[in-house]
C-alpha cells in the first residue's frame, strides 16, 4: 500500500512484492522519497484497504472502528518500513554493480 500510494505499479503476493513498469533508478529515488518522509498514519492506510471486515461482528463497525481493527490487526508500518529499508538495499546493490 505504502508503494502504491506513491505512485508505483506494486502488489504482494506471500513474501514477495512485485513492482512493475520501473527501472531500479527510478525505484530507488521513490523509496527514497519514502523512507525520507514521516511513516504514514496506519488508520489512514488501513481507510484504502479493499476489504476489511474480517472478524464476525466487523459489519456493524463504522468506518473509524473498522479503520482501527483492520490497523490493528493487519499493519505493521515499522516492520514495512524495515522492509522498505531492506529493499532499497538491495536495489542500490544492484544499481551499483
Amino acid at each position: 500500500m505504502i508503494l502504491t500510494r506513491h505512485g508505483l505499479d506494486a502488489y504482494a503476493q506471500s513474501a514477495t512484492v512485485t513492482v512493475s513498469n520501473t527501472d531500479p533508478a527510478h525505484l530507488l529515488d521513490h523509496l527514497d522519497k519514502i523512507l525520507g518522509d514521516e511513516p504514514p498514519d496506519p488508520l489512514d492506510l488501513a481507510s484504502v484497504v479493499g476489504n476489511r471486515t474480517e472478524d464476525k461482528y466487523d459489519h456493524y463497525l463504522g468506518d473509524d472502528l473498522l479503520n482501527a481493527a483492520c490497523a490493528a490487526r493487519s499493519l505493521d508500518v515499522p516492520a514495512a518500513f524495515d522492509a522498505l529499508r531492506g529493499l532499497r538495499a538491495a536495489v542500490a546493490g544492484q544499481i551499483d554493480d
